[in-house]
């Protein structure tokens, strides 16, 4: 407030510079939600705002405003929740067509290479692989593994055996799939990022701070308004009172905090027997996973082992029946 009015008001009025600055301090005082503030806070304290304001009869006009902003925090709540929903499903999609083109890099590369004569050298595998090992190529998530076998399925179709054609087609159709099962994700995170920051999310936030605020300071006015009511000096406050408890709740006393704490370590203990049993599972997942994608790679390397010992047996045969026979 400017000086000259500042000044207006303390030399004709006192108890008003006086209400003012109580105003102030309170203002001060009255919490401003961030922009990730819990919908449950913000219901919790607006419940405990809308009771007081129904109980008096000169705040009952502020009673469907904030019943009604009630009544957007749960649709918000929901709307956000339904919005992270999708972005879940999204991931989930996104992680299951990543399954499916893991489970088909080692079949397609196995079927190459029984083409190529088993030859890891061969200029077509070397390729398709580069440097990398099969589970290099398949251990992201998409992202550059997309890219590596996007970039096979031209040559994979044009390939001149039918089964490597035929897994060209397969991977095509994996990669039309991910392509658009990624667009969904960023689709979906996109869209829960601005509900928070730009939409629904910011501007209930925005609302409920500057309703609240509007309301404290009319409430406030209503002071040096209407002296008729007798109104107490700290009557705004008392509506807003309860975030204020919460945020000045009594300190534990020594016994609470020894009892917090004893319960911290049993929860602590069972976290770590709890930690032990995860890692564990892991690292046999983790192997688990290793072995189902090694495991194509050889049963197709036994079976191409069992036709070149097939062929070089045919080829010796053919070759006795070439020499002629010792001369008598």
């Amino acid at each position: 407030m400017h000086l000259r009015r500042r000044m207006s008001l303390f030399f004709y009025d006192p108890l008003k510079v006086f209400h003012l600055r109580i105003v102030e301090r309170a203002m001060k005082a009255l919490t401003r939600y961030a922009p990730d503030v819990s919908y449950a806070i913000m219901a919790e304290d607006t419940t405990h705002i809308l009771v007081p304001l129904e109980l008096h009869e000169l705040t009952t006009s502020f009673t469907p405003d904030f019943s009604s902003v009630l009544v957007d925090i749960r649709t918000n709540a929901r709307q956000e929740e339904d919005l992270s929903f999708a972005v879940f499903r999204a991931e989930s999609f996104v992680l299951s067509v990543d399954r499916d083109i893991d489970g088909l890099v080692p079949l397609l590369l196995n079927a190459v290479l029984a083409n190529v004569g088993n030859n890891k050298e061969h200029p077509f595998y070397l390729f398709l692989v580069g440097e990398k090992t099969v589970g290099q190529i398949c251990d992201p998530v998409l992202g550059e593994e997309l890219e590596t076998v996007r970039s096979w399925v031209g040559p994979l179709q044009a390939f001149a055996e039918p089964t490597v054609q035929s897994y060209g087609v397969r991977l095509a159709k994996k990669v039309i799939e991910a392509d658009e099962r990624v667009a969904v994700l960023a689709a979906a995170e996109h869209a829960l990022k601005a509900f928070r920051e730009i939409g629904g999310r910011k501007l209930l936030v925005d609302r409920v701070n500057a309703l609240r605020a509007s309301t404290y300071g009319a409430i406030s006015r209503m002071i040096d308004d209407k002296p008729e009511a007798n109104l107490p000096a700290d009557f705004a406050d008392r509506i807003f009172r309860f975030e204020r408890i919460r945020r000045r709740r009594k300190p534990l006393t020594v016994g609470e905090l020894e009892k917090q704490l004893l319960t911290n370590e049993k929860e602590r203990a069972a976290l770590l027997e709890r930690l032990g049993d995860a890692k564990v599972a892991a690292t046999a997942a983790k192997e688990a996973r290793r072995k189902a994608k090694v495991k194509p790679v050889v049963d197709a390397l036994t079976v191409a082992t069992k036709k070149q010992a097939a062929l070089q047996a045919e080829i010796a045969l053919l070759q006795a029946q070439l020499t002629p026979p010792p001369p008598q």
